[in-house]
């Protein structure tokens, strides 16, 4: 990992300027400034596994507790109280393939593939429950919950809103097409970002829930698989073309 030269001024040695860089990067340092380098490799190791009957495709982390979709093996729920003696607590099987999952609250929602969005009561994490569903037209392959709204990535058949206010009884009041197929989501704002395969990054204004509009697009040389938004950045899992950072323009 390489990382250019981060100024830390004022308090440090009255008005000496300390140029942190990663060991090997060859970025100057300005007149007067002192360096040091930093093996990120120091910080980085294993600090434990926990082997999961399935195929473990994504996780999301709420409190003390990862919840891992597991393929065909549904969720599983690992505790992590011990991060260095992971242990799972619970598990439940879901109908189809659970490839996606998001945690709000005492639910977590998992996109299961050809089953839709399955509903899991975690409240006790030993025993967790499937306490409602909603098929999808296509393949559930990620999911984004935010406020009463889960927003899943239903490969060739695109964005699914879905009106989560009643748990147990959730219901799709929206969707638009994308060019490709919709393989990850995240929400950010007023705006879902899909990660559209073939079609690169699709940009939803989902400001009203019953009509999605796709509003920008950003291509990508790869596969989009995955998508991350923090700030004014999307950062894509762009397959056999690794990471793709890309700059968002819209405000929200």
């Amino acid at each position: 990992m390489r990382r250019g030269p981060v100024h830390l001024q004022g308090l440090l040695m009255g008005l000496t300027t300390l140029a942190i860089s990663s060991c090997g990067d060859d970025s100057p340092t300005q007149p007067g400034e002192s360096s040091y380098c930093i093996d990120y490799r120091d910080y980085l190791h294993l600090a434990a596994s926990v082997d999961t009957p399935g195929l473990a495709y994504r996780v999301a982390v709420s409190g003390t507790f990862a919840y891992v979709a597991d393929g065909v093996s549904g969720l599983q729920v690992i505790d992590i109280t011990n991060s260095q003696s992971p242990q799972i607590l619970g598990s439940v099987d879901t109908p189809g393939e659970a490839h996606g999952v998001a945690v709000q609250g005492t639910f977590a929602y998992v996109a299961d593939n050809l089953s839709g969005l399955q509903v899991i009561d975690i409240i006790d994490p030993t025993n967790p429950r499937i306490v409602g569903s909603v098929d999808t037209p296509g393949e559930a392959r990620g999911v984004a919950v935010s406020g009463t709204h889960a927003y899943v990535a239903d490969l060739r058949h695109g964005l699914q809103v879905i009106d989560i206010t009643s748990p147990q009884s959730p219901q799709i009041v929206g969707s638009v097409d994308t060019p490709s197929w919709a393989f990850g989501v995240t929400v950010s704002g007023s705006y879902a970002y899909v990660a559209d395969r073939f079609s690169g990054l699709q940009m939803i204004d989902i400001s009203n829930p019953q009509n999605p509009q796709i509003v920008g697009n950003l291509d990508t040389p790869g596969e989009a698989r995955g998508v991350a938004v923090v700030g004014t950045h999307a950062y894509i899992a762009d397959f056999d073309s690794g990471l793709q950072v890309l700059p968002l323009q819209c405000s929200h």
